[in-house]
Order: C-alpha cells, then sequence, then structure tokens
C-alpha cells in the first residue's frame, strides 16, 4: 500500500496499491500549499 503526500502541509492526498509500503509526495488544493506550489513546482519521490 502507498500513501501520497503533500510535500507543503503533509495532509494525505491519497492511497495507492503497490506491493511494497511507498510514500510518494505530491500537491494537494490547500489554499497555502497553492501558494507555495506556484513558487516551487517541485516533486519528490522517496
Amino acid at each position: 500500500m502507498g500513501t501520497i503526500v503533500c510535500q507543503h502541509c503533509s495532509s494525505t492526498i491519497g492511497q495507492i496499491e503497490v506491493e511494497k509500503v511507498t510514500t510518494l509526495y505530491g500537491k494537494c488544493n490547500h489554499h497555502d500549499c497553492i501558494s507555495q506550489n506556484q513558487k516551487n513546482n517541485v516533486v519528490k519521490v522517496k
């Protein structure tokens, strides 16, 4: 099972089905995160 987490506020965006435990970082739609996303469009994958 994998989890997609917002790279700015650490809220859970969603779940994905994978063979091992995985955390992916993306962008959410919270107001504070949208302004951060406009400044920094980098997505980190661990």
